[in-house]
């Protein structure tokens, strides 16, 4: 099996979950907030991946009564729910028949921002979200609280998953037509993908080849990836195969997915029917009926009555049949089946759209049932009857064999809609134009057809147009790029030899890592998404991430040493917290939001002085002024029923050694505080350690 590539996953949202966008408040300053109105507008790519967006809805609002929390008014603003709107312009494309290639489904994702304004009379406040992507699919409604920030994140990209919750090992027949859809909501985006696909055949050797491959991989995009018997050929190798295993990889061959394996089914069964139906989170399944099937016609008819003539005939027809419709109707018994698999019935039922494989299309259904028996006690094998209907109605029976290819007027693909600057996983210009629409002409004359054909210029489809580089595009073009974020993360290295301690990583995203056509704001917000991503204990317990390992962590050394008349600040909370991250001192470190300040610490952050050093709180390595200016730094701690030890060092040597106890934060108020002695020297390291 390939290695795994090194990857991150970007999130999504849901267009069959709720998708709300929250407004603030109007000025909370204002006491009548009669006539606040509030105004959502959503915009959409104006065509299919245009660089630019078209308004496409205005929703309206009035805000949300405010409330009372303690002392405090609580005024929440308004909050749009913007689903619905943006899944009717989603669509999963579904497999088509025989399909041996990997195939684009250009309208299963989207891309959108939102802009807002809350008026009163003439006086309005606005502004805009950062652009957001949505794919047509859903979680279940119980999960999404837990999931809805996370669900392409920790889940389908921790696990690298298709767009399927099909168990990873799932026994299939040899002719089974059976696909798997991946989204690429991954960066680095890769050139090229590849099926592969690991071979074990009956006398337990193996070998992997390679299949299916595209070209041009786009962002954001749903992937169709044929992974039956037949159509990665494995009927024709010279040995009988036993299981398979099928991963995507890309153009260095390493492995960007999952491993999903296939067990082949050769026993005999006496009724097989393949179902193909769109899955709830994006993809199509796959399911093998083996029960016994009924097809019934049912039949509407229009008659009419006409006059009879005075010297009508024995063959006059006095009322005659104006019109019929017939409509099939397929009854199908699962055949046995185990209670775990049950719930792939109840996404059956969900569906919006089913398949029917036959041997030479596949055919649309209607799913008749309005209930289905999802589970009962003490059920093992079981089964369950489903009843569908032909999506077409049918006026004619003519039992015609497969016709032969025909002659066409020869035609071909030329550009109908240039697109903007091609843009890779992060929103940055890549470098490439490319042309979005495509419109099929007949080569003779350079006439379009009629009527009219256009289609999304996609890899896979027939006459596609790819890219051409371009300096207009290049990455420095790029309307607004990111800043750098170098900040200390939120979790300490806890994979230290015992007698030693770690330190905190500081998470990094370099500037430029991300881009934007929208805003400089919605940038720097894909930045901030990144570097919360990358925080986690992982990311602080590899080396290579910064993170250290010391026998006496309070003699650390500042590159390049620390100015004069400043000292280092950096501290350590064993249990994890940023009980260190609140130090406050300077003239005015407890007076107006005017005065100048030094510290580390929420209740700063409103200071208004230029003269003033602050830092956000939980921020390490923060250089302060010794001289505080008559208020002595002092560092503030929460508490709760655990002892704490305080050690506070100057340069490695001691200074303050105080324990905690349970009663004395009790006593306090569960905080308590600890004054820096006096003076602090010049380019001091100072290190405060809580246990």
């Amino acid at each position: 099996m390939d290695a795994l590539s090194n990857s991150t996953f970007e999130p999504m949202c849901l267009s069959r979950n709720p998708i709300e966008i929250t407004v603030d408040a109007f000025d909370p300053d204002v006491v009548n907030r009669a006539g606040i109105r509030y105004y959502l507008d959503v915009f959409l790519p104006s065509y299919y991946r245009a660089s630019t967006f078209e308004k496409k809805a205005t929703q309206e609002a009035s805000e949300q009564p405010p409330y009372m929390i303690g002392t405090s008014k609580v005024f929440p603003g308004a909050t749009f729910s913007i689903e619905e709107l943006i899944d009717s312009y989603l669509g999963i494309k579904p497999p088509t028949f025989g399909q041996s290639k990997i195939s684009v489904c250009p309208e299963a994702t989207v891309n959108f921002y939102t802009a807002y304004k809350a008026k009163k009379g003439t006086t309005e406040q606005s502004g805009t979200g950062q652009i957001l992507w949505a794919i047509k699919g859903g979680i279940q409604e119980e999960y999404f609280a837990e999931w809805k920030d996370t669900f392409f994140t920790n889940y389908i990209g921790a696990r690298r998953s298709f767009l399927t919750f099909q168990d990873t090992t799932k026994k299939v027949r040899k002719d089974a037509p059976e696909y798997l859809y991946w989204l690429s909501n991954i960066s680095p985006t890769p050139a090229k993908i590849t099926t592969r696909v690991e071979v074990t055949y009956e006398d337990n050797t193996s070998e992997v080849i390679s299949r299916a491959e595209l070209s041009g991989i786009i962002p954001y995009t749903v992937y169709c990836v044929p992974v039956g018997p037949t159509v990665l050929g494995l009927g024709a190798l010279p040995k009988v195969v036993k299981s398979y295993k099928v991963w995507l990889s890309n153009e260095f061959q390493q492995r960007l997915t999952e491993a999903r394996q296939y067990d082949i089914d050769y026993s005999y069964e006496r009724n097989i029917r393949y179902i193909i139906y769109q899955n709830s989170i994006g993809g199509f399944d796959t399911i093998c009926l083996t029960g016994q099937a009924t097809e019934n016609v049912k039949v509407s008819r229009q008659v009419f009555e006409r006059e009879q003539p005075f010297n009508y005939s024995p063959t006059f027809s006095e009322r005659t049949t104006n019109r019929v419709n017939g409509f099939r109707e397929l009854i199908v018994n699962t055949g046995w089946i185990s209670k775990k698999e049950l719930w792939k019935y109840h996404d059956l039922m969900l569906t919006k759209q089913v398949i029917l494989v036959t041997d030479r299309e596949y055919i649309p259904l209607v799913i008749v049932n309005d209930s289905l028996l999802k589970e009962q006690d003490d059920d093992n094998l079981t089964g369950r009857e489903i009843t569908f209907e032909y999506s077409n109605r049918e006026t004619n029976v003519t039992p015609l064999p497969i016709a032969a290819a025909k002659v066409e007027r020869p035609t071909s693909w030329r550009p109908y809609q240039y697109g903007g600057c091609l843009l890779d996983a992060n929103g940055r210009r890549a470098g490439l134009q490319q042309v979005n629409i495509i419109e099929k002409y007949y080569l003779d004359t350079g006439a379009g057809v009629k009527p009219l054909q256009i289609k999304p210029n996609t890899p896979d489809s027939e006459g596609y147009i790819p890219p051409v580089p371009t300096n207009a595009c290049a990455l420095s073009t790029t309307p607004y790029l990111s800043v750098a974020i170098n900040r200390v993360g939120s979790y300490t290295r806890n994979n230290c030899p015992n007698g030693q301690t770690g330190s905190k990583a500081v998470v990094v995203v370099p500037a430029q890592a991300y881009g934007s056509e929208l805003s400089q704001a919605d940038a720097n917000a894909k930045a901030e998404a990144a570097w919360s991503r990358l925080n986690t204990q992982e990311y602080a317990n590899n080396p290579a991430n910064g993170a250290t390992c010391s026998i006496a962590p309070e003699l650390y050394a500042i590159a390049g040493g620390v100015p004069a008349g400043k000292f280092n600040y950096r501290w350590f909370d064993k249990s994890g917290g940023d009980s260190g991250g609140q130090l406050y001192g300077g003239p005015g470190a407890y007076g107006t939001s005017a005065d100048v300040v030094y510290g580390v610490g929420w209740a700063i952050q409103s200071n208004t002085n230029p003269a003033s050093v602050k830092y956000p709180q939980g921020s390490n390595d923060c250089i302060l002024p010794c001289d505080s200016g008559g208020f002595d730094y002092r560092m503030t701690m929460g508490g709760n029923l655990l002892q704490k030890t305080i050690k506070l060092y100057y340069n490695g040597v001691l200074k303050v050694n105080r324990v905690v106890t349970p009663a004395e934060f009790q006593a306090n108020n569960y905080y308590v505080t600890v004054t820096f002695p006096t003076p602090i020297p010049s380019s001091a390291t100072v290190y405060l350690s809580v246990e």
